[in-house]
Order: C-alpha cells, then sequence, then structure tokens
C-alpha cells in the first residue's frame, strides 16, 4: 500500500481533524498529483462523489462527470452492507485496510484498498475516501500456477519420454506421486480463485435452515481424519453442548473446513487441533472455536491474514503449500451469515480462531 493519504491528509486537513468534512470536489483535486487511485464513495446515496484522474483512469471513465454519473443500483446487499460496516467501525478521519476484487470494464483485479470514513456535501453524509493499490500482477504471482503446473509437465515428460523411461521405470510410483501432489496443488488453487471471485460477485447464495452444530462439526472433522496427513496430530472435538441455529450449513461447514484445513498444515507432528462449541450467552452469541497448537503468528502479520495471497513470511510460504486465500474466504463467508471471525496467536504456541454466529439470518433479497 502506498503512503498518498498520509501525505493526502497534511494536504486537506490544513488544521484539525474536523476538516475530514468536504462540501465539494474542489479542494480534493491536490490529490491528482498522487498515481493511486484515490476516490470518495457516497455511503447513502452508493455511487461516486468525487475521484482523482488515476481513478478516473482505473475505472475506465471518460471523463470525471462519466464516472459520478454511473449507476450502481445492482451493487448486492453484501456490498452496501460492508461499506456501512467500515464507516461504522472507524472514527472521521481514521484509515482502516481491506481487500477487494474490483471489477473495472467487468474485468476482476484483486487490490487493497485504504478506507477513510468523511462526511460530503451540506447535509453532512456518510462516505468513505477510498485509496487503491493495484497488483501489477493482479493479486497472485504467476509462479504459484506455474509450480505446480511445471511439475506435472516435468514428471510427465519422465514417465513418457524414451530417453528417461528407464529412470522412470525405477521410480515409477515416486513420480506418480509427484504429478498427483501438483494437480492437486492446482486445483485446490483454482478451487479458491473461483470461490473468493464467487463471493465477491454476490454468486453464493444463502440458505437460511436448521443447522444442528454439533453433528456438522463432527462431519467436517472427519474429512480430515481420511484425507489429510494428521496421523501423528491429535485431532479432537471438545466434549459441549449441542446448539441449533437458523444460518447457511454450506458456509458454516465451508469456513470450518477452511480453519481446520489451516490449524493442521501451520501444526506439527505430535501437535493437536481441536474444535469446540459453546451456547449462548446474554452478552455473546454461539461460538465455534478452532484451536491449534502450532506455529502461531506473529503480531505483526496478524493484522494481514485475512489480506487475499498473504502467507506470512517468505520462510513459511515456500515451507508450506498454500494459497494464501483460505482465510480471506472464511472472513467473506462469515459476512454473509452476519457472523464475527476473531484470530489470537501466540508464536510458537498456537492460534485460536472463534466464529461468532447469531441464532438467526434472514435470506438476502433477490435480485431484481
Amino acid at each position: 500500500m502506498c503512503c498518498a493519504l498520509i501525505t493526502s491528509r497534511k494536504l486537506i486537513e490544513g488544521g484539525g481533524s474536523s476538516n475530514w468534512a468536504f462540501s465539494s470536489g474542489k479542494k480534493l483535486h491536490l490529490l491528482d498529483i498522487f498515481e493511486a487511485p484515490i476516490w470518495i464513495f457516497d455511503i447513502e446515496k452508493h455511487g461516486m462523489w468525487w475521484a482523482n484522474q488515476a481513478a478516473i483512469r482505473f475505472w475506465q471513465a471518460t471523463s470525471l462527470d462519466d464516472l459520478l454519473n454511473r449507476d450502481y443500483s445492482s451493487d448486492s446487499s453484501t456490498v452496501r452492507k460492508r461499506l456501512r460496516q467500515i464507516f461504522d467501525n472507524a472514527p472521521l478521519g481514521q484509515p482502516t485496510l481491506d481487500s477487494w476484487t474490483l471489477y473495472p470494464a467487468g474485468n476482476p483485479v484483486p487490490a487493497n484498498l485504504r478506507y477513510t470514513p468523511v462526511q460530503i456535501d451540506s447535509d453532512h453524509r456518510d462516505a468513505l475516501l477510498i485509496e487503491a493499490s493495484i497488483s501489477e500482477n493482479e493479486g497472485i504471482d504467476a509462479t504459484d500456477l506455474r509450480t505446480p503446473l511445471n511439475a506435472i509437465l516435468g514428471f510427465s515428460d519422465i514417465l513418457s519420454t524414451e530417453t528417461t523411461q528407464k529412470l522412470a521405470a525405477q521410480r515409477f510410483r515416486e513420480y506418480g506421486l509427484n504429478i498427483h501432489m501438483a494437480a492437486d496443488s492446482l486445483l485446490t488453487l483454482v478451487n479458491d480463485l473461483l470461490d473468493l471471485s464467487r463471493i465477491e460477485a454476490d454468486q453464493f447464495p444463502i440458505h437460511p435452515e436448521t443447522v444442528i452444530l454439533r453433528p456438522l462439526l463432527a462431519d467436517t472433522m472427519e474429512i480430515f481424519r481420511d484425507s489429510f496427513d494428521a496421523r501423528n496430530i491429535s485431532l479432537a472435538l471438545e466434549p459441549g453442548p449441542d446448539v441449533s441455529v437458523i444460518s447457511d450449513a454450506r458456509a458454516v461447514s465451508q469456513i470450518l473446513t477452511n480453519l481446520l484445513s489451516n490449524g493442521l498444515k501451520y501444526t506439527e507432528p505430535t501437535g493437536r487441533v481441536s474444535l469446540s462449541l459453546a451456547a449462548p450467552t446474554p452478552v455473546r452469541p454461539t461460538l465455534i472455536k478452532v484451536m491449534d497448537t502450532g506455529r502461531g503468528i506473529s503480531p505483526e502479520e496478524l493484522s494481514y491474514v485475512f489480506d487475499p495471497y498473504f502467507r506470512g513470511s517468505a520462510d513459511v510460504a515456500r515451507e508450506i503449500n498454500g494459497t494464501g486465500l483460505g482465510l480471506p474466504i472464511c472472513k467473506r463467508l462469515a459476512e454473509l451469515i452476519s457472523a464475527d471471525l476473531e484470530i489470537e496467536s501466540r508464536v510458537s504456541v498456537g492460534t485460536t480462531v472463534s466464529l461468532f454466529l447469531p441464532a438467526e439470518i434472514q435470506a438476502a433479497p433477490a435480485k431484481s
């Protein structure tokens, strides 16, 4: 993320923090000097209010008026709710970070965004000043795709080329397993990319139903007993009450699947991964916890774990296979079912992810 808004704050304020209210975009034209796309989105009217030249180019508009006159009425309720939550959870002038997939001209572009709550026009409507940091590789390094493809091509070539068939015969099983592992890695990456795109494009419909949680937790955990190499890791469902909620079983199961997969990947042999379920209380909704005794996450990295493609330090990324999309998908799914997701972690001690489920969710209104 570039530091344009840090500098722009000095340019715009010219004094106290009360200057995060703008009666017009005139003062904001100072931000045209920055290369980063910066715009103000009117939350209450749900439309563009102002943009710098870089934003006009990014959104592929012919002019500022062209961009401001665009219709955003087809945006999903999830998008609207997310923008409102960002504004409500920070004071005026206090920036926060999040990651979205934007769609200039209908093409998906992953971006890291910095949001600053502001007020606009004479009626002081709620709005967000947004700065976008666009990855040149559109969010994921091509190496992530090329690595498993190269392995598949390389080992299959050994199995099929005359000059290497003798070597292949000696190690046939090993090469077959390597091809399978590479293909599985590629399939995981593609599935994660498709899941995230579907969620952010509002193509993951929510169907509220009665979900009995304890059997769902047990069934989800059983998936890993056979399909994940967890032989030396203790995998347990803690004793506790059974609880029912009105939610989307598919979304809850996918969140738990991703969280358990992470816990198992980052926990050393002889470690422990467990699930627990706690009934709601007057001050807390139903709580599901996924706990592991793995390597943990440093405080510096903890604030980035919901950013797409973030996988921690280079050493961890090299050592452990993954896409960096599991937790972002969990976060987006939690938002869809009105749940909260919290992470606590200590290096060399472990990580606990808490999923707070409301008693009941409503189906999203059908698109017109």
